[in-house]
């Protein structure tokens, strides 16, 4: 099963966390949304992770 792991961070807490994630997920892509915008088809399932400040995700 292919898995996307996307996630956008400023301090790169959450790219950290995506990394283990992905370590644990076999044949798993991570990605930087604000950097990349992979294709969503070729992927079974997707993880969408962000950080939270002050009840705000750092997606805009």
């Amino acid at each position: 099963m292919a898995v996307l792991i996307l996630y956008a961070t400023k301090s790169g807490t959450t790219e950290q966390c995506a990394k283990v994630l992905s370590e644990e997920l076999p044949q798993s892509k991570i990605c930087n949304i604000e950097i990349e915008k992979p294709s969503l088809e070729a992927y079974d399932s997707i993880i969408l992770g962000a950080g939270v400040r002050e009840f705000s995700t750092n997606f805009k």
